[in-house]
C-alpha cells in the first residue's frame, strides 16, 4: 500500500470542491427565477457548497489548517467558474447553463475519485 498524497489529494479536492459549487450555481439557475436578490443567494449557495465539498473531499489531510486552506482556496476556484456559468448563460441561455453544469457534475466527480485515491482511502 503507498503513502497517502497530501499534495494531490489537496489539489483535487481543490478542483472538487470549486466544479462542484459552480455547478450547484448552474442547477439553480435553470430552476430559479431570476432576480438580483435570489443571484446573490445562489451565489452564496454556490460558495458554501464549494467549501463543504472542499472540506469533505480532503479528509485524506490529516492537518486541520491544511483542510481549511484547501476548502478556502474552493471558494475561490467555484467564484471563478461561477463567472463561467454567467458566460454561458449569455451564450446558450438555458441550454448552455445545462451544458456547462454536466460538465461541471462530471469534472467534480472525477475529481472526487481521483482526491479518494490520493488520500489511499478509495
Amino acid at each position: 500500500m503507498q503513502p497517502p498524497d497530501r499534495v494531490g489529494t489537496a489539489l483535487w479536492s481543490i478542483v472538487t470542491g470549486a466544479s462542484t459549487g459552480a455547478a450547484a450555481c448552474a442547477a439553480a439557475l435553470l430552476l430559479i427565477p431570476k432576480s438580483p436578490d435570489t443571484l446573490m443567494f445562489i451565489f452564496g449557495g454556490g460558495l458554501a457548497v464549494a467549501v463543504v465539498m472542499g472540506w469533505v473531499a480532503s479528509r485524506g489531510i490529516t492537518d486541520t489548517w491544511r483542510r481549511a486552506v484547501t476548502a478556502a482556496i474552493c471558494a475561490f476556484g467555484a467564484t471563478l467558474l461561477i463567472i463561467g456559468t454567467i458566460v454561458a448563460d449569455l451564450l446558450g441561455r438555458a441550454l448552455g447553463i445545462a451544458a456547462y453544469g454536466a460538465t461541471l457534475t462530471v469534472i467534480a466527480v472525477l475529481a472526487f475519485l481521483r482526491a479518494r485515491a490520493g488520500a489511499g482511502t478509495a
